[in-house]
Order: structure tokens, then sequence, then C-alpha cells
């Protein structure tokens, strides 16, 4: 049996990336403290994560 299907990768879940530097830019560009983007994505990283184990 086959059905055609999309798989999205919004970076580092199928294939480990690099450090892009985005996290960083942003913070600039919004005027943001250092961090903030992390601080407030939490919730988001957490339950997008992939155990290494």
């Amino acid at each position: 049996m086959t059905a055609p299907c999309v798989i999205l990768d919004i970076g580092g879940v199928l294939e480990f990336t690099r450090d892009t530097g985005w996290v960083q830019r942003w913070e600039r560009k919004l005027e943001l403290a250092p961090g903030t983007v992390d601080e407030r994505l939490r919730d988001v990283w957490e339950a997008g994560s992939v155990p290494l184990d």
C-alpha cells in the first residue's frame, strides 16, 4: 500500500543543522535583549524536541 505525502522539516528534527545565527539577527532587528527569543519560545522548542538517547 502506498500513500502520497509531504514531509516538512523545520530544521534540526530530521537532520541536525548548524547554527545559522537567525535568532541573534532577529533579536537585533527587533531590538530585543539577547536570549529573549529562546526564552519566549522555550515551550515550542521543548514540544518539538527529539530525545537524543
